[in-house]
């Protein structure tokens, strides 16, 4: 039994940083490639790029869902 989804196809490129907020169910990632920092909501799978200021350097990247909680 094969339990893999493909989520997103296109303008992945090669993620280099992955990071999960197992809060809001989002999936980070950069692209050192693009120098991107892009999200996907694993809820309505929309997928938005949140940085494309050509970053140098994008690689790693940490989310901390619990620092806005109250």
């Amino acid at each position: 039994m094969n339990d893999d989804h493909i989520l997103v196809e296109d303008g992945v490129g090669v993620p280099h940083g992955i990071a999960l907020d197992w809060i809001n169910n989002n999936l980070y990632w950069t692209n050192e490639a693009l120098r991107t920092v892009s999200v996907l909501s694993l809820t309505t799978h929309q997928k938005i790029t949140l940085l494309d200021t050509r970053i140098n350097n994008a690689q790693d990247i940490v989310v901390d869902p619990r620092s806005n909680e109250k």
